[in-house]
Order: structure tokens, then sequence, then C-alpha cells
């Protein structure tokens, strides 16, 4: 049988080929110890906001898409990753995705792009059924203290042949509790 000071030769062999392994690799190369790092965190928040649309400009004109004569405003839901924005227009106790749209996208300090679609759908107009494809993009920036935005928002709506574009500028302000 082996010796306890053979088995505790053998062991601190082993450990010292071990650790030459990590050290150095399969290859060669020297690795540096790395400390362990700790676990990530991630914060969502979900705040209630009140975004006011004011339209600015309407290009192309397709089965009488408007942009409306004036600013209105609605409730907006937008949740903050660390990394991602989305953004939830209207009554909030009434969302449902079928039923609004949803912008979502990466943000980058204080800067975002947030998008909803592309999407397509049939529509008659002047008894002629077309195709209907529409993406939003709407592109902005969040104040230092992120309690308001201004953002502008722009959609390209394709019916048939036709191209429209409507664009609107955002303000919005996180609403106290």
């Amino acid at each position: 049988m082996f010796e306890n000071r053979d088995v505790s030769a053998c062991a601190a062999f082993m450990s010292a080929v071990a650790l030459l392994f990590a050290l150095y690799g399969c290859h060669g190369n020297a690795v540096s110890p790395v400390a362990p790092s700790a676990p990530a965190t991630s914060t969502t928040t979900v705040t209630l906001w009140t975004v006011t649309y004011t339209p600015v400009s309407l290009t192309g004109s397709a089965c009488g898409i408007s942009i409306g004569l004036g600013p209105s405003s609605e409730p907006l839901t937008v949740t903050l990753t660390p990394k991602t924005v989305a953004f939830r227009p209207g009554d909030p106790k009434a969302w449902e995705p079928l039923d609004f749209h949803e912008y979502i996208g990466p943000h980058s300090g204080s800067s975002f792009v947030a998008r909803d679609g592309p999407s397509t759908s049939r529509v008659t107009c002047d008894n002629v059924t077309s195709t209907v494809t529409s993406e939003t993009t709407i592109i902005g920036t969040f104040s230092n203290d992120e309690s308001h935005l201004t953002a502008q928002q722009v959609d390209n709506i394709k019916v048939g042949d036709a191209r429209v574009i409507r664009i609107y500028a955002w303000s919005a302000d996180r609403q106290t509790p």
C-alpha cells in the first residue's frame, strides 16, 4: 500500500499540474486568473406618462389617411430596462396587444429608437382591395432625470402602390404617483 507521504506528494504534484493547465491552458498561452464577478443586476421600471402628439407633416395620400387637426394627448405606459424601452399608448387598464400599438427598441443613455411593425393587412377603398403595410419608428431622448421625453414618430404606410408618410412630434411627462 501507499504511505501517507506518497499520497501527499502525489496530490501536491496533481495540484501543480492542474494549476499549470489553468494558467497556461492547452496551447501554452498564459491566462490570467479571473476573480469571480458579482451577478448582473437588471432593473425594469414601468411608469405611466402623458404623451402629447403634435402633427408635423403628411406626405402622399391613400384611402383617406390623415394626420389629424391638432395636438392630442393620452396616457402612455413606459417600460425601461438598462438596454430597452417599450411604449404602450392608451389607457393601461384597457391595454390589449391586439387593440393598441407597442413600440419596442433599444436605448443607450438618454437616446432611444422604438418600432412597431411592420404589419400587413387588407383594406378596400373605392371598391379596390389593397394590401396595406405599415411600420412606425420613434426616435427620441429622455431628459437627464428621465421625467420628460421628446421624440419624432414616423409612420411609413404603403397602400397598394401608394406611399404615405406621417410625422408627429412627441412630448411626454412622467406622471407623479
